[in-house]
């Protein structure tokens, strides 16, 4: 951040239209009471961003500020209106998607939409994927199933879908059968406890079942 006419100001990422991610330079939102000012370390770019940049998925012009639509973040608190926060934590930022400003290198977010972490950490760009790894684990615990022993397979291997395949295996699956179309990500998932894989562009067309061809 810097200051232009006693303004403090930040670059940030920020949707002007459908289909449409502009880089800008805004004012800092100040904090309010409850308020953290986060410097953004990094964000990731969900999927439901895509859905609403390139397809207006439940958004309105009215919540396109500079930042939005970025909401899965990892920073560091410069300033804190907030008690249990002091300039310098280190906080994943999970905004409510209507708040979202993590696309922004300076950003106001409320604490109760932080999670202060603490003692010896990894790379913050591997702290980040704790957000979809939290994902992944809430859904679980939402949907209770007991797999110990069973094949399970999981479809796309994606972040979500790696997460997917790890849990499972450690929730005691037998064998974890996963697919998807990129060879990379494929290599990728047997680390994260993948059994079997399968590249779905190598697989035969169905003639029993023609609407999947």
């Amino acid at each position: 951040g810097w200051e232009a006419g006693g303004m403090r100001m930040t670059r940030a990422g920020q949707m002007v239209a459908l289909g449409r991610l502009e880089f800008v330079e805004a004012p800092v939102e100040p904090p309010r009471e409850g308020d953290l000012l986060v410097r953004s370390r990094f964000a990731s770019i969900c999927g439901s961003d895509l859905h609403v940049v390139n397809h207006g998925v439940e958004t309105d012009p009215d919540l396109w500020a500079p930042g939005y639509p970025g909401h899965e973040g990892v920073g560091e608190v410069v300033e804190s209106r907030a008690p249990g926060y002091a300039p310098g934590d280190r906080v994943l930022v999970v905004p409510p998607v209507p708040e979202s400003r993590c696309f922004a290198e300076w950003q106001r977010v409320r604490a109760a939409s932080t999670i202060r972490l603490e003692g010896d950490l990894p790379p913050l760009a591997e702290v980040l994927m704790a957000q979809q790894l939290g994902t992944v684990l809430f859904a679980a615990r939402q949907h209770p199933w007991e797999v110990a022993g069973r094949t399970v397979v999981v479809i796309g291997q994606g972040s979500a879908g790696m997460f997917w395949a790890w849990t499972l295996k450690r929730a005691g699956a037998a064998r974890v059968i996963v697919a998807d179309r990129a060879p990379a990500r494929l290599a990728a998932s047997r680390h994260f406890g993948a059994d079997v894989v399968v590249d779905v562009r190598t697989v035969p067309r169905s003639r029993t079942n023609p609407q999947y061809n």
